[in-house]
């Protein structure tokens, strides 16, 4: 997002919350979606003990994640784009004219400069059956690779140049 008057480009990387993977790692990791893929996508005629048939839509995805447990000691601000308004994002400003803003909209990346943390790899399931109402079924197998964030570096992935390390606060 830019800001024309100050002449700064906010950079948001966004952060979720897995409720569901709390129990398994006994701490609260934040991820950042790193890769999916849609393995397979099937349909099929199911009903119900009433006879009622609809088409079913299934699908199957992995996706592969990067969780920090040290999320928090990031500069961590609201993201005006995200829903629900949550301090889930951390938070860049660069300073930039508007020509090089508007280009920097299309080229800027991210790399995560990471430490392995245990249990290093964690894989979790989550599926949603299919209803007469809600006909479509959804399986995904999750990889999460565990990790404590050391820097996260904001680049111009044209240039190569990096406009921003950003580190932990403590």
């Amino acid at each position: 997002m830019y800001d024309a008057e100050s002449q700064v480009l906010d950079i948001y990387v966004s952060l979720n919350y897995d409720y569901f993977h709390r129990e398994l790692v006994g701490t609260a990791f934040r991820r950042v979606l790193w890769s999916r893929t849609d393995d397979e996508t099937r349909q099929y005629v199911g009903s119900n003990a009433l006879g009622v048939r609809v088409r079913v839509t299934e699908s199957f995805s992995r996706s592969y994640r990067i969780a920090a447990n040290n999320w928090q000691d990031f500069p961590l601000a609201n993201n005006p784009k995200e829903e629900g308004g949550g301090r889930d994002s951390i938070h860049v400003a660069i300073p930039s004219e508007p020509f090089r803003a508007r280009r920097l909209k299309e080229s800027v990346a991210a790399v995560a400069l990471c430490r392995l943390v245990e249990p290093f790899i964690i894989t979790t399931y989550d599926s949603t059956e299919a209803t007469i109402n809600s006909p479509f079924a959804y399986r995904e197998k999750s990889f999460f690779l565990t990790v404590e964030l050391v820097e996260l570096w904001i680049y111009d992935r044209f240039s190569g140049i990096v406009l921003s390390k950003i580190r932990p606060k403590n």
